[in-house]
Formats: structure tokens, sequence, C-alpha cells
């Protein structure tokens, strides 16, 4: 059973990472791929210790629905979708590597993947292999939507596409609420449907509504990223 947990945690990560690697027409050095999924093994780690203080500090905002959103926000979304736009932003953003538009969507879900790849290790032993199936068809997704989000508009902040500080803003706020509304569903809203509904039936609005919005949202980052790869050129340097 271990050995099947194992395979279904690291299965998705691989294959979407191969998946955004076949559409890269200008192939990054592998050294720097390796080195993008683990700073996104190595940024997940301060992310434990931050969310738990945090959750210490606003536990007053987990008392009902409304709040609770704000605490996801806060305590969850923001903090890994931070740190995933500081590493990126500081480390592979300027290197002499991303020289074309599509590079930067490369090195965010690299780094994305490898995030979400650690937490699929931390949650391994602790977790039902149902709930490895699901945070393989879901959660794993997520994160490469938000790598593939960030990197589309921190590619138009390389190439100075104005206003550059609406496409930095965009970088960070659009995954930051991709995040908090996957966290905040899987947690409250499907209590609050379980609450209205009998057990047979909220399993399959719960997760035949999940099934819909991440099939638009991975319909949507998947153009995204057809269209970044079509549309890849060199970024020209002044």
């Amino acid at each position: 059973m271990e050995h099947i947990k194992f395979f279904l945690a690291i299965l998705p990560v691989f294959v979407f990472l191969l998946y955004v690697y076949v559409h890269d027409k200008e192939k990054e050095p592998t050294g720097l791929l390796i080195s993008s999924f683990i700073f996104g093994i190595l940024i997940a780690i301060p992310c434990i210790y931050v969310e738990g203080a945090l959750s210490n500090t606003f536990t007053f905002l987990q008392k009902n629905y409304i709040t609770s959103f704000f605490y996801v926000l806060i305590c969850i979304a923001l903090i890994e979708e931070g740190y995933k736009f500081l590493a990126t932003y500081i480390v592979f953003y300027p290197n002499k590597n991303v020289n074309y538009t599509f590079d930067m969507i490369v090195y965010t879900t690299f780094l994305g993947l490898g995030f979400s790849f650690f937490e699929n290790m931390v949650y391994l032993k602790s977790i039902p292999l149902s709930s490895v199936i699901l945070r393989a068809f879901t959660a794993v997704p997520v994160h490469l939507a938000c790598g593939i989000i960030m990197g589309y508009y921190l590619s138009l902040v390389k190439i100075n596409k104005k206003p550059v500080w609406l496409n930095t803003v965009k970088s960070i706020i659009y995954p930051v609420f991709i995040h908090t509304f996957y966290n905040y569903y899987l947690v409250y809203i499907s209590n609050l449907i379980r609450r209205v509904f009998s057990n047979d039936k909220a399993i399959v609005i719960t997760y035949s509504l999940l099934v819909l919005i991440l099939g638009c949202l991975f319909l949507t980052v998947h153009y995204v990223l057809y269209k970044s790869s079509t549309e890849d050129k060199k970024i020209r340097v002044k």
C-alpha cells in the first residue's frame, strides 16, 4: 500500500513537469531546471513554520465561514505563493538563461511542482490512499496552475509590457486567489455542503463541483501555456 501511495504522490508531479517541458521550444539548462525544482522543495520547509506561527496568531479568524476565508488567504495562500514569488523573482528572474518569454513559466512551474512534491512527501504517511489520490488530481494541478499564471505575468514584466506594476501584482494576486479558493473550498465549503445534504449527496456535489471548477481552471492555464509557447520569442536586452 505504501508503495502505491508513493507512486501516486510523485507521478502527477513528474507528468506535469514533462507537460511544461515539452512546450518549451528553447530548452533550459538541465542543472537550472533541477535547481528550480529543489528551490521549490527548500522554500516549502520555512513555509511550514511560518504557517504554523500565523495559525496560532490568527486563530480568531477560524470562528466562522466568512472570517475563515481570510485565515486561508493570510496564513496559507499568501505565504506559499509569496515564497514562490520571492524565490522566483530573486533567483531565477534575473538569470541570463531567462532569455525567452516562455522561460519564466518553465521556472515558476518547476519551482511550484517542487513545492507540491515536498507537500506530498510530508503528508504521505499521515493520510489515507483516498487523500493521496485527491491530492494527485487536485492539489498538484493547482500548484501547476499557479505556477503557469505567475510565470506568464512575470514574463510580461520581463519584456517590460506596460503597466509593469499591474502585471507584477497580477503575478502574485491571481495565484494567491486560486490557492485561497482551493483550500477554502476543500475545508470550509465542502463542510457546509455536508451540513446541508446527506453524506452520499454531499460527496457527489462536492467533488462534481470541484472537478468542474478545476477543469475550467486547467483549460484556461492550458490555453495560456499553449499561447505562450506558440508566441515564444527572444527577450531583447536593452
